[in-house]
């Protein structure tokens, strides 16, 4: 009898404890983020009809064991996400319009909204002032030369192989104004180096994806530079932050990674070392109350409004 109750004791504490590790996996404890009563009232003033459809994108995002994500703070994540809202682009990698991508910075991953090149091209079309608005690699022998006066680019040759030597960025507004912008695939490396942290990173997608990423740049510094900016693209570059290089599919992008990805499961690597900013380990809690009185950040709209009290 003593033995049955030990037995059932143990079998009781194991089934527990198993219960317990699978309540702190990452979709898990994003899910509970998304029950708080704060952030349930942030998704209905926001997201409105499409908010089951955004919650369920931010959890598959936070729970792909392929990215780092999942070491950042759920609720940092979700503010993130919410950025999408505001720009009114779709948050799904598989369209590539806009992510929110894991970046680390002295052993601490953080959660960062980030728009790809189609975004800029959608929110510029939307926009109502471009007539066409595109972004194209340039392979070798299409150049043919450059206006030095207009700025515009002859790309009429024949591809004399598959070999990307540049990239440009063209748009002609609805008033009739015309630009365009020509960077050698050196020009890009040149500027990606000087001014983005994740271009020499184990993981960079400069490293996997380096056309998208330098289609991102050129179009996004052409459109600053020459373009007419709506005040929803202006706000999406606010929203996007200081970073106007970073685009990725998911995978970090700064530092070396914390966790090494080994066919499909994130396995944790040693602890970093001691830094005079808090750690975020996979396990912690939101940083969100469920008081919705007292949030750390603040969500904003279009036009600056706070989305919550």
């Amino acid at each position: 009898m003593a033995n049955n109750e030990i037995k059932g004791g143990m079998i009781a504490k194991a089934q527990g404890q198993k219960a317990a590790k699978k309540d702190t996996s990452p979709s898990n404890r994003m899910r509970q983020t998304l029950e708080l009563p704060s952030v349930k009232k942030i998704l209905e003033d926001t997201a409105k009809n499409g908010k089951d459809e955004l919650a369920l994108a931010i959890i598959n995002l936070y729970g792909n064991p392929d990215s780092s994500l999942q070491y950042c703070d759920a609720g940092e994540v979700f503010r993130e996400a919410m950025k999408s809202v505001t720009v009114k682009l779709p948050l799904d990698p598989n369209l590539g319009f806009c992510y929110v991508v894991p970046r680390r910075k002295a052993g601490v991953w953080h959660a960062h909204f980030q728009i790809g090149y189609k975004g800029y091209i959608q929110m510029g079309i939307r926009s109502g002032m471009y007539k066409h608005i595109n972004v194209r690699e340039v392979y070798e022998g299409e150049f043919l030369g450059e206006n030095k006066l207009t700025g515009m680019v002859d790309i009429s040759g024949t591809p004399t192989s598959k070999t990307v030597i540049g990239y440009l960025s063209y748009f002609d507004t609805v008033t009739g104004y015309e630009s365009c912008a020509y960077w050698t695939k050196e020009k890009v490396m040149d500027f990606a180096s000087r001014k983005s942290d994740s271009y020499k990173a184990s993981f960079s997608p400069w490293k996997t994806d380096f056309d998208k990423m330098a289609m991102k740049t050129v179009l996004k510094n052409h459109l600053c530079t020459f373009g007419p900016l709506s005040v929803e693209m202006q706000g999406a570059i606010r929203q996007e932050g200081t970073d106007d290089l970073i685009e990725t599919t998911g995978r970090e992008v700064e530092g070396e990674p914390d966790a090494e990805v080994i066919q499909g499961e994130a396995v944790e690597a040693p602890e970093a070392a001691e830094t005079s900013e808090p750690e975020v380990l996979p396990g912690s809690a939101p940083t969100l109350t469920d008081s919705g009185e007292s949030l750390p950040w603040e969500l904003t709209g279009e036009n600056g409004e706070v989305l919550h009290g």
